[in-house]
């Protein structure tokens, strides 16, 4: 279960008077858990390439630690300076880092870049789902995956566990430490599905083709939405863990 993910990332982690990075903001989950955990000096900055205004309202809203939040791309973060934290935390994201690996890489190059020399490196992420079983949540990222291929852009491709701690290990990280978790139901699952239709209506009124086509898509989306609705439930993927600390040195 997710919780049980969590719990083992944060297990033993320091969240008192350090820097940390968001990566990235999305619907707000881990901004709220960092927040919840943080203590003392520390101050959290949430970094998303378009960040959503609703999104962060309702942060800044309901959560009391100090929250800085910034537009920058994963891939580069030109906003933030070498050695800026002590720990950056990549919740569910890599996946949507178009085109790995090459474009994961990057993205991990520059966590290593804007960690401190010691610095934590804490990444969660849905493992491959190689059975192709046809449930809601499959159907849910499969059509996503085939709106965002209509347009000649990928979506979501996640990565899977040992290929990651190889990259870490590249771009000058230790692994310390990585996990499995089984996955299994969600019922709040309302913020997941409302970002994710909402994601999908605007991309296909933009898609270059036929009124037909987007028409036919578009019921598509709400009919599984609706559906999804009337199970109760959302059936969540197998994931991992990873937790690394940056080494001073660097190994290419």
């Amino acid at each position: 279960m997710a919780k049980d993910r969590y719990a083992w990332l944060f297990n033993g982690e320091r969240f008192e008077d350090v820097r940390i990075l968001d990566a990235a903001t999305g619907a707000g989950g881990m901004t709220q858990k960092l927040a919840r955990r943080a203590g003392g000096s520390t101050r959290i900055v949430s970094v998303d390439i378009d960040q959503d205004t609703r999104v962060l309202d309702s942060l800044q809203s309901s959560l009391q630690s100090p929250l800085t939040f910034i537009e920058d791309d994963l891939h580069q973060l030109q906003s933030v300076p070498d050695a800026a934290f002590d720990v950056v935390v990549c919740d569910d994201t890599l996946a949507f880092l178009s085109m790995p690996p090459l474009r994961t890489l990057s993205a991990i190059d520059t966590f290593h870049r804007v960690l401190k020399d010691g610095g934590r490196l804490l990444i969660s992420a849905e493992s491959p789902d190689e059975s192709r079983h046809p449930t809601g949540e499959w159907r849910r990222w499969q059509l996503a995956k085939a709106v965002f291929a209509l347009k000649g852009e990928a979506f979501y491709e996640p990565v899977h566990r040992n290929d990651l701690t190889r990259a870490l290990a590249r771009s000058g990280f230790h692994v310390e430490a990585s996990q499995s978790f089984p996955g299994g139901m969600m019922k709040d699952f309302e913020p997941l599905i409302e970002e994710w239709e909402a994601i999908l209506l605007h991309e296909i009124v933009h898609l270059p083709w036929g009124e037909g086509l987007k028409k036919t898509l578009h019921n598509t989306v709400v009919a599984l939405s609706r559906s999804i609705r009337a199970d109760g439930y959302l059936d969540t993927p197998d994931t991992f863990a990873v937790k690394a600390v940056k080494r001073g040195g660097r190994n290419v």
